[in-house]
């Protein structure tokens, strides 16, 4: 367990906006050395895929998570020296305002996500969302040349949060695929009867392309894809679909994969047999890895398992060390038994 989260709060604590994930992906090549894998290598989108021979059989199942965060991308900077931006994936703009980011350019340089003060604003703006094109990012600098020393157009800013534990609650940015790959990195001794492909892929935020590529290089028989869950259990309500604390999600469906019945019954019946807390739920509003993953090449069956987390995209994450523990224990599950339920 401790090494899960030194894992997760470690990940959290790295830049890694779709498109710049060098951090993470560093961080998870270090711990895939000395071991006992075939082979170890980084795909042309940035995907890190690591594989081991099967004992007994030829097919290929692929554990998934995947790297990258959203965030913001520069594309201009004022004379005055704040640094305009787009959004990269869709962070929760509502949430932006006044919240420390840490731009990765020549070198790193903190900066703050600024809009007009509250006494300027118009009735219009204090009662209705400001747009990300009237944000800026204030580094503290107040000139266009001094800004241009340290950052490019096409630097990457991420959420700049400290990732901290306190008792059952874990907090930070990016947990979602903090926690996913965390959990991966804890299984890596997991062996299968068929060819085992572990892959932490890259780009999700901008369109699941790294896992897109990924099914389509590999052509997996079987795929786990390890994600998170919008909890939506903040207020009372029959309508609530994800409940954090309330044990793995085990999604019949989300916004883009309807996963393998029959797998997922069965992924039911073992955490049943297991005494694993979980959660039944369809995600109408989730996007995930599994869509891209399992369609991919010629199609491949699969599972999907995710960690509730509330305040997904924002820069303070919030998930339950039982609902992460609980996800790591299935997936150990789900790797020793899929190689019978995918059988040809």
């Amino acid at each position: 367990m401790a090494s899960l989260i030194e894992n997760i709060t470690a990940l959290s604590g790295k830049h890694a906006v779709s498109g710049c994930e060098n951090e993470a992906r560093r961080f998870v090549l270090e711990r895939l050395k000395n071991k006992s894998f075939e082979s170890v290598k980084t795909d042309s989108l940035g995907s890190v895929i690591a594989v081991k021979k099967g004992t007994d059989a030829d097919g290929k199942i692929m554990v998934a998570a995947y790297l990258d965060e959203c965030g913001f991308i520069i594309s201009g900077i004022t004379d005055d020296g704040y640094l305009k931006f787009k959004t990269v994936g869709e962070p929760d703009i509502c949430t932006a305002i006044s919240k420390r980011v840490c731009i990765k350019g020549r070198s790193p340089v903190k900066g703050v996500i600024g809009m007009k003060a509250i006494h300027l604003q118009t009735k219009s703006e204090r009662e209705n969302t400001v747009p990300a094109k009237k944000l800026f990012i204030d580094v503290g600098m107040n000139e266009k040349k001094a800004v241009q020393r340290s950052i490019r157009l096409g630097d990457y800013a991420a959420f700049d949060t400290q990732c901290t534990v306190s008792g059952d609650i874990i907090r930070g940015k990016a947990l979602e695929r903090s926690a996913a790959s965390a959990m991966l990195l804890e299984r890596l001794d997991k062996t299968a009867g068929n060819e085992l492909y572990f892959v932490f892929a890259a780009q999700h935020e901008t369109g699941m392309r790294g896992a897109s590529a990924a099914s389509r290089s590999i052509e997996p028989d079987a795929v786990i894809t390890v994600g998170a869950a919008a909890a939506d259990d903040m207020y009372k309500s029959e309508k609530v679909t994800v409940r954090m604390g309330g044990g793995v999600v085990i999604p019949y469906t989300d916004k883009n994969s309807c996963c393998d019945r029959e797998l997922l019954d069965k992924t039911e019946e073992l955490a049943k047999k297991l005494k694993i807390p979980y959660q039944r739920a369809v995600l109408k509003n989730d996007f995930s890895d599994s869509g891209a993953f399992l369609y991919g090449a010629g199609g491949a069956r699969g599972v999907n398992i995710s960690i509730p987390c509330r305040y997904s995209k924002t820069p303070a994450g919030m998930m339950s060390l039982k609902d992460v523990t609980a996800a790591e224990l299935l997936l150990g599950a789900l790797i020793d038994n899929i190689d019978e339920w995918v059988a040809k």
